[in-house]
């Protein structure tokens, strides 16, 4: 589906094949005029009012700033699906330096997405408006990956064994990105002030026999079940939780009930009422379909994109600088803030 209110300034890809060709053509759509290119330098020259940045794993996190800086000190504005949910659990120095490059070339950053990015950062503060005191939170995703790309399922342990898994390096970027940012951030909106420590626990589950899931084959040992748990430890107990529970063969799904392979479901002890929200993503419910009709794309990744979209006309109306998340009400210790703040962590 093509949005009448975007137009396509550019294209960047990292792989030889893809250079030069249509993006239209490479997407199985008709040519749409614009040809990828190799070429960075070509883009941080383009003129274009926002980039959305999507970099793969595995992360070369140093280099990938580097390039964000660059595109704001040209004057392009930058919504990222990999990085910036919550800068300043890096501290002050790393938040002053891209702030600098917005001033410079006066555009702003924000980092959004499906997870991290909406479903803690938005929709379960959002969620948590419905209860006066909040004691903790806890979101759960469910993810079927069969239909990822083999190199990017290595990536994240699948197929290697456990205890290879363990050593990869999505686990150390994990330790200090993207997930670790989300549970700061909503520990922040939610308690007022910054965890006490963030903690990490991956757990890789391998397969007893030899596993077909399409384009991808785990042999026996290899890793076929991942899980990923990040706590937010405040006043000595966990505040804030996200667990990541991502399955190669059906029958391991952990939410049995019917529907679609991408869910999630929200947990908030509260008083006076505790919530529970559970969550999917399907081609379309009115016709129970999972995926749509030749489209091998997962529901979870146009919920990614649908954040990225509708962020950029918000970006690019904003001040120089980072733009946080913020919804209008949510628990909070000293309702008091709710009257001032202009975003979560305000």
């Amino acid at each position: 589906m093509r949005l009448p209110d975007f137009e396509l300034a550019g294209v960047l890809a990292y792989s030889a094949e893809k250079n030069g060709k249509d993006i239209g053509t490479l997407l199985g759509l008709p040519p749409a005029g614009i040809k990828v290119t190799t070429d960075k330098e070509a883009i941080f020259a383009m003129k274009a009012d926002c980039v959305i940045h999507t970099a793969a794993p595995p992360f070369d996190l140093e280099a990938m700033d580097r390039d964000v800086i660059r595109l704001l000190e040209s004057g392009k504005n930058v919504v990222s699906a990999t990085s910036f949910f919550y800068p300043l659990f890096h501290g002050q120095a790393y938040v002053n330096k891209f702030e600098a490059a917005c001033r410079k070339g006066h555009a702003s950053l924000h980092g959004t997405g499906e997870n991290p990015g909406f479903m803690m950062e938005r929709l379960l503060t959002t969620v948590t408006g419905l209860t006066n005191t909040v004691d903790h939170v806890k979101l759960q995703e469910s993810v079927y990956v069969g239909r990822v790309p083999a190199a990017s399922l290595a990536q994240y342990g699948f197929g290697i064994p456990p205890d290879e898994a363990r050593g990869g390096p999505v686990n150390e970027i994990f330790k200090r990105w993207l997930f670790v940012e989300t549970v700061t951030f909503v520990c922040v909106a939610l308690f007022g002030r910054k965890p006490d420590r963030v903690e990490h626990n991956p757990a890789y589950e391998a397969a007893t026999e030899d596993i077909d899931v399409g384009a991808f084959k785990i042999p026996k040992g290899g890793t076929r079940f991942v899980r990923h748990v990040f706590n937010a430890i405040l006043d000595g107990k966990p505040r804030v939780t996200i667990e990541l529970l991502w399955y190669a063969r059906r029958e391991d799904a952990p939410f049995k009930d019917d529907g679609g392979s991408d869910k999630w479901k929200i947990e908030i002890e509260g008083k006076p009422c505790s919530l529970r929200l559970s969550l999917e993503a399907m081609a379309s419910i009115d016709r129970d379909e999972e995926m749509h009709e030749g489209d091998p794309t997962m529901p979870s990744y146009y919920a990614t994109v649908g954040p990225l979209l509708q962020a950029v006309p918000v970006v690019c109306a904003a001040p120089p600088g980072f733009v946080y998340a913020t919804t209008f009400t949510n628990s909070v210790e000293d309702f008091h803030r709710l009257a001032t703040r202009k975003s979560l962590v305000n």
